[in-house]
């Protein structure tokens, strides 16, 4: 009787154990992207924590546009954004760039570093109003 007991109580706890706090707020995230002037027709964006424990999070770029759902979305905080678009018909081959041996053709980034992996570009997420960041790329 007192297993019952036990086996009960440890079934409880594992029940309210899942009720708990579940992290920090997310924000939904949306903006546009221009690329000398014009809507970029594909790409990626990218959010990563700026020095802040907080979450990264990424979205596909569609005829300028990107959004992110506030439920896979950002924390309140300083972020570091990351942009890329590769064109097709400029191919990367697997020896020509670092760290892609033995990996598949890759379609060049059209992107300036500057706005990706060296990215200067910067996003502040608030817990207040829309956060909407809307960024215009020159070569």
């Amino acid at each position: 009787m007192r297993t019952i007991g036990l086996l009960g109580a440890f079934a409880a706890i594992l029940l309210l154990s899942g009720c708990g706090d579940s992290g920090p707020k997310r924000y939904p995230i949306k903006g546009t992207v221009s690329f000398d002037g014009k809507p970029l027709p594909n790409g990626t964006i990218r959010f990563e924590p700026a020095g802040s424990e907080s979450f990264s999070a990424e979205s596909s770029i569609d005829a300028g546009k990107y959004s992110i759902e506030a439920i896979v979305g950002l924390g309140v905080g300083s972020y570091k954004v990351m942009i890329s678009s590769g064109d097709p018909k400029q191919m990367v081959k697997p020896g020509d760039a670092p760290g892609m041996e033995g990996m598949q053709p890759a379609a060049k980034d059209i992107i300036p570093a500057k706005y990706n992996l060296k990215s200067m570009l910067t996003a502040e997420v608030k817990a207040s109003g829309d956060n909407v960041f809307d960024f215009t790329l020159t070569k």
